[in-house]
């Protein structure tokens, strides 16, 4: 027979233990069996109620009564004026829990009085009574607002060093109301900050659905063209005589007039460019999108835009001052910058119109018309979502496509023996303009025109450097480029 090895534990760790058992001598053996529970005794805590010999509930009702018995009487009606769950009990309804209920009542009586009969903070000093806001009971001081006794001081009793003054500057107004008053000074409440206002640009949000403009050739441009579908306010700040022609247009179109508090505002607005202390709200300028260019009139001298209308495509015709119309597309020229300063010099030059890719483009932006010196607003400006198949349509159409680039490729000598044949020096462009309508097409600084575009070139053009140039600057901007061959385009 096994021996056991006996200890106690606690009933929350009883299922946790293991029993041990190690082999007696054969001598102590016997017949007799010990139980389970005999060999692992559990401790239980005794409850209250088992120590005194009484079932619970009336264990509780012996020990906590008293409680519902202040409470009856703090409360006869309930809690909030009425019957509430706790004194809808089953003491309530019970007589002999009522007398129960009696007899605690007593020993509260003769210690305290009254005490049970109102609130405890009834029972305060009258000095110090819920019924009057606690304000009243200090100094009489309190009666009125903190800056309305500032009246009391002999300080404020002084005459004003500035009241005694000949002009007629007042301080009772704010700071902007004594200004002289414009005549294009037309601010509404929306601009103006008041005195108490801790942040003057608080309420000053830009909208995603406006540009702002600035600059005042830029300005005067998109004003002058009309071009855009609306306006929404002018904004200026320290008035100067060659404003006044953007003034009386921005009048004449009826665009509201606003002076701004100062030259931060215009700063939010513009992102700190340079604005000149012009700045116009308006919509943004968004490109029709095109799917080819078409045949070009030689009697008439004009030509047909396929514009894209929801999916048909629409034609419409143009007319250009050129023997044969010429435009420049604009290959994913990603800086603002430089679209701005291609689109300055083409308009200059005499280019019909300009297109931009859909994709990797930047579009026209303040920045841009700022640096065209408006001249975007102006010039008829395209966007194309698959230039591809552009390209090829407008091919077919009797356009011919001059990339401007090297005519090379690193890795594919198949591709590199193609581009090779399709070279022509710069000197020669000036004779395509007088035979075939004719697309120039320039690429960005870093990656150039994509090797797919040059494939569908009818002429490939490389700009050629002097002689004694390092190495390092292998290339011109993509703007100073795009004159260059504009002009010698140009020059039939």
């Amino acid at each position: 027979m096994f021996s056991v090895r006996r200890f106690s534990t606690s009933s929350t760790h009883f299922k946790r233990i293991l029993p041990a058992f190690t082999t007696g001598n054969k001598s102590n053996r016997s017949n007799t069996t010990e139980t389970f529970n005999k060999n692992f005794p559990i401790h239980k805590k005794v409850k209250a109620w088992e120590k005194t010999g009484e079932d619970k509930e009336t264990y509780f009702k012996r020990k906590h009564a008293h409680h519902h018995a202040q409470e009856k009487e703090r409360n006869p009606n309930g809690r909030n004026g009425k019957n509430s769950s706790r004194v809808k009990d089953s003491y309530k309804d019970d007589k002999k829990s009522n007398d129960k209920f009696d007899s605690y009542k007593k020993p509260f009586d003769k210690k305290d009085g009254k005490s049970f009969e109102k609130p405890r903070y009834d029972r305060k000093d009258d000095k110090r009574s819920f019924e009057k806001p606690r304000y009243e009971s200090r100094d009489k001081s309190y009666e009125k607002p903190r800056f309305d006794r500032r009246d009391d001081r002999k300080s404020y009793d002084r005459p004003s060093k500035f009241e005694s003054r000949d002009d007629k500057r007042s301080f009772d107004k704010p700071r902007y109301d004594r200004r002289s008053e414009s005549k294009y000074d037309t601010r509404d409440d929306g601009y103006e900050s008041k005195s108490y206002s801790r942040n003057p640009y608080s309420g000053l949000k830009t909208s995603p659905l406006s540009d702002f403009l600035y600059g005042s050739s830029a300005v005067y441009a998109a004003l002058k063209s009309n071009k855009r579908e609306f306006f929404t306010k002018l904004l200026y700040y320290n008035y100067k005589i060659e404003d006044q022609k953007i003034l009386d247009l921005a009048s004449k179109l009826k665009i509201p007039i606003k002076e701004s508090k100062d030259k931060n505002e215009l700063n939010i607005l513009t992102n700190n460019s340079v604005h000149n202390g012009i700045v116009l709200e308006t919509k943004p300028l968004i490109p029709d999108t095109i799917l080819e260019l078409g045949k070009f009139n030689t009697v008439d001298g004009t030509y047909s835009v396929g514009h894209d209308d929801l999916g048909d495509l629409v034609s419409k015709y143009h007319t250009s001052s050129n023997p044969f119309p010429l435009g420049v597309y604009l290959d994913e020229v990603s800086d603002p910058h430089n679209v701005g300063a291609i689109i300055r010099s083409a308009y200059f030059l005499g280019v019909d119109f300009i297109i931009v890719s859909s994709k990797n483009s930047s579009g026209i932006t303040p920045a841009v018309v700022k640096t065209s010196s408006g001249a975007s607003e102006f010039i008829p400006i395209y966007k194309v979502d698959s230039p591809l198949k552009f390209l090829n349509n407008s091919s077919e159409k009797g356009w011919k496509i001059i990339s401007s680039g090297q005519a090379s490729h690193p890795k594919d000598s198949k591709i590199n023996k193609t581009l090779e044949q399709k070279a022509l020096h710069f000197n020669d462009l000036d004779q395509l303009l007088i035979k075939s309508p004719t697309l120039l097409v320039v690429g960005s600084e870093g990656d150039g025109i994509r090797t797919t575009i040059k494939l569908r070139s009818d002429y490939i053009v490389e700009i050629e450097k002097g002689n004694n140039v390092d190495p390092t600057i292998d290339s011109l901007n993509v703007s100073v480029a795009s004159a260059l061959m504009i002009k010698q385009l140009m020059s039939y």
